[in-house]
């Protein structure tokens, strides 16, 4: 599945919160590939990855703070 090694590399590091709502987002992710509805699919899954990569900017901030 697309993205999973950045998640594998990130998994030891990330705090338990935020790897458990990542990983919630990218099941939310997988069950929208189930869907009909193309416009409405594509419309759905672009806001998931977008707050997949909100999530990601966070913790690479947080991490350059922590440095």
């Amino acid at each position: 599945m697309k993205g999973w090694a950045v998640t594998e590399v990130l998994a030891p590091r990330m705090p338990t919160a935020a790897s458990d709502l990542v990983l919630r987002l990218r099941r939310r992710l997988a069950e929208l590939e189930a869907w009909q509805d193309g416009s409405v699919k594509e419309v759905a899954q672009e806001a998931v990855r977008e707050e997949i990569a909100r999530i990601g900017r966070e913790m690479v901030e947080l991490e350059w703070r922590w440095a």
